[in-house]
């Protein structure tokens, strides 16, 4: 049983590693850093939400297991270029943007388990529909990374001398 634990985080784990290779493969061939990082986040989040979806699909806990634990790897694949787009849009002030994406993301994160609470008692315990609200969740993500300029600074070089 141990080892359902750990499948989501060690899966996630491999994940950060395969985005640096695949995406620096895929920016020469698609003729930009900004395209890969949106074609990773696209792949991320589609499977993140494909993979949350199948496991509510499946009645064999280890293959849920499983498929939670992709959808884990497929979420980890944007965090290279989400952290790569802070430090190319931030610029000087990367620092304080990456901490902004961070604790929005805690914020996410703490507010999640109150929210799953009342989702399980108004539908009497339908763990599958939360699910489906995380799945939701990482679509829209998509979206946001559709308008999302990946790689221009917030600050112009002559902003900042002038500043």
């Amino acid at each position: 049983m141990a080892l359902f634990s750990i499948a989501p985080l060690f899966f996630g784990g491999i994940g950060n590693p395969v985005s640096v290779f695949v995406g620096t493969k895929l920016a020469p061939i698609v003729g930009s850093v900004a395209q890969a990082r949106r074609i990773m986040a696209y792949l991320a989040f589609s499977g993140a939400a494909g993979f949350l979806l199948l496991s509510t699909r499946l009645d064999d806990p280890l293959w849920a297991t499983l498929a939670i634990g992709m959808a884990s790897f497929s979420n980890d694949l944007a965090m290279p270029g989400s952290w790569a787009a802070c430090m190319d849009i931030g610029g000087k002030h990367a620092g304080s943007l990456s901490a902004a994406m961070n604790m929005s993301g805690n914020i996410g994160g703490a507010i999640c388990p109150l929210a799953i609470g009342y989702i399980l008692r108004w539908t009497h315990n339908n763990w599958n529909l939360t699910f489906y609200v995380s799945a939701t969740i990482y679509l829209l993500g998509i979206i946001f990374w559709k308008l999302l300029d990946p790689v221009t600074p917030l600050e112009r070089e002559s902003d900042s001398v002038a500043a």
